[in-house]
């Protein structure tokens, strides 16, 4: 639910360049990580946008509020559960948030964590998350929408396959002049076989 909520491409904007993987030389695992918001590149497309920007901001200020308010608790009163609602329903009794108290249902987090609250009123699981995501669900599946995703993929595919080209003729470039530095260096200190000798020619390939 949090990643929907955050998803810029529902306001029209694309990002690329938000990532940086590299690889452990030890393990070989690939590891991802954020890069700074300044080398981002984005792009406006609002043929994309399917909610309106106040709304959009309007959610995301709510949200930082939630996260700051919700910051180092423990899973179990409100603080970076991976349920889909937990954080985000409200008691209105006491103001702290919503989690699960169980398999099927969500309640009041000072209910559950030491009924520093008198509202024990539980919500169905099933029932609010169909509530709040069956109509997201309805209107991102939807045929208008998915064909602008597909139109735009088609658009953004040839600038990603000319990237990507683009990086193996760096690569390849890299490659050949690796090979020219060893063979001089090998040559500078003497090591290198003569062609005489039946060695390979490092100018050659």
């Amino acid at each position: 639910m949090r990643s929907i909520l955050r998803n810029p491409l529902y306001v029209g904007a694309v990002h690329w360049n938000r990532v940086q993987w590299s690889k452990d030389p030890d393990t070989g695992k690939r590891h991802k990580k954020t890069r700074p918001e300044a080398e981002w590149v984005t792009h406006k497309d609002e043929s994309l946008r399917i909610i309106d920007q106040n709304v959009w901001d309007r959610v995301q200020l709510r949200m930082r509020a939630h996260e700051k308010a919700g910051a180092g608790r423990p899973k179990h009163s409100g603080g970076g559960s991976s349920h889909v609602l937990s954080g985000l329903l409200i008691c209105a009794e006491c103001g702290r948030p919503y989690v699960m108290s169980g398999k099927y249902s969500y309640a009041c987090a000072s209910h559950v964590g030491g009924k520093a609250c008198d509202n024990n009123t539980r919500v169905n699981r099933k029932l609010v998350e169909g509530k709040f995501l069956g109509p997201i669900n309805d209107q991102l599946l939807s045929p208008a929408v998915i064909k602008i995703i597909v139109s735009e993929m088609q658009k953004r595919l040839p600038q990603r396959q000319a990237c990507t080209g683009e990086r193996t003729r760096h690569r390849a470039e890299g490659a050949r002049r690796a090979r020219g530095a060893d063979c001089q260096i090998t040559g500078a200190t003497g090591q290198g076989r003569s062609r005489h000798d039946g060695g390979r020619d490092c100018g050659r390939d």
